[in-house]
């Protein structure tokens, strides 16, 4: 499932789910993925994240574990 959000003409596209056989937590998978996102410059400084709640639909998680995620992330930022 590819879904797009826009916000004044920025785009984050979703074409990922985590893998539910892996060994690593869901959430530590989404920080990876998001984080790829960001370093590889797919997404822009800028660019809108879908709601926690369409998040989760579309990585087919918990809407906690999205939380989980983006509180990590943050956390991270707020490191550097």
């Amino acid at each position: 499932m590819s879904v797009s959000v826009s916000k004044v003409s920025k785009t984050v596209e979703l074409d990922w789910v985590p893998d539910k056989q892996c060994k690593e937590p869901m959430y530590r998978q989404i920080v990876d993925y998001i984080s790829t996102k960001i370093s590889r410059g797919d997404w822009t400084i800028g660019s809108a994240l879908p709601p926690q709640r369409l998040m989760a639909e579309i990585f087919g998680v918990n809407r906690s574990t999205v939380v989980a995620a983006l509180a990590e992330l943050e956390f991270a930022i707020n490191l550097v």
